[in-house]
């Protein structure tokens, strides 16, 4: 078999420059927006009183450079999954934020496993470390 197959294949590129170098211009957001655009849903307007903010995150983390790339169930138990990277070749420290609450979590091996043996409130990254935690439910 030949790889790629025959058939028709479209390729996107987009360019983007800015002063400066990319840590600066953080332009690896630049390609995640590119393949990943959001689909924005407006909560806002004068028809209805809204029970949610404007605005509202899942998870989030107080590290510029630091990127969730995923927020998923646990294939092993319904447990929530974050995978997390640092990118900008910095240490970082930082509380893990879902649901806009801060949580306790351990962290796993990618194949969701515990490597940890202790519950942590602080989660700290070394340069361009990957990080897979399983969040504490806080019954």
């Amino acid at each position: 078999m030949k790889y790629p197959p025959p058939g028709m294949y479209i390729f996107r590129y987009s360019l983007f420059s800015a002063a400066g170098d990319w840590r600066t211009n953080r332009s690896y957001e630049q390609g995640e927006n590119f393949n990943n655009p959001l689909i924005p849903v407006e909560v806002v307007d004068t028809q209805s009183s809204k029970s949610l903010p404007p605005t509202y995150s899942f998870g989030s983390v107080q590290s510029d450079d630091l990127v969730i790339s995923a927020i998923k169930k646990s294939e092993k138990d319904g447990s929530v999954i974050v995978r997390l990277f640092e990118i900008e070749g910095k240490k970082a420290e930082t509380p893990v934020l879902f649901l806009g609450k801060q949580q306790a979590f351990r962290v796993t091996t990618l194949l969701e496993d515990n490597s940890g043996t202790e519950d942590e409130q602080m989660l700290r990254m070394d340069p361009y470390q990957i990080k897979t935690l399983r969040l504490l439910s806080q019954d």
